[in-house]
């Protein structure tokens, strides 16, 4: 099996764009998660733990790559879901619940979804993508708003 930082330094020479890099960072992450529960599932703790310190690895990647970016509004929005992610894999090390692993997991995917829209709409060169630099504010914060608060 190819290492994370090897397959991230293949995706990144094959010209991936920075938001590509990052929707792969975010499906790791969500891969994590899945592990973890799956794990939890089948009550190995060894692979539970070893899933979840590589989610809390890329977690710390993506709360320091959120200081690049030029929108205020969003940063605090990433900083909260990734406190947010941060603190409930945390907690589920002391009681370890697959669905809340999964739970994480979906919430992942759907930042994700919304990271990919943005970059399709770029891709398109659609004026909505030009206009702002997050026509994907509101959706990162609308499934966040539902499942969590900060």
């Amino acid at each position: 099996m190819q290492s994370s930082e090897s397959f991230y330094r293949r995706i990144a020479g094959e010209g991936a764009t920075y938001i590509g890099l990052l929707l792969v960072v975010y499906d790791t992450l969500a891969a994590d998660l899945r592990r973890a529960a799956q794990a939890a599932e089948s009550g190995n703790i060894s692979a539970r733990c070893e899933a979840s310190n590589h989610a809390f690895l890329l977690l710390g990647h993506l709360d320091s790559w959120t200081d690049s970016l030029d929108d205020p509004i969003l940063q605090e929005s990433l900083r909260k879901f990734y406190a947010y992610v941060r603190t409930q894999a945390m907690l589920l090390q002391g009681n370890p619940h697959a669905e809340a692993f999964y739970e994480l997991a979906r919430l992942v995917g759907e930042t994700r979804a919304a990271w990919q829209k943005r970059e399709t709409q770029r891709a398109l060169g659609t004026q909505a993508a030009a206009n702002t630099i997050l026509p994907v504010a509101d959706e990162l914060e609308q499934p966040l708003r539902q499942s969590w608060s900060a």
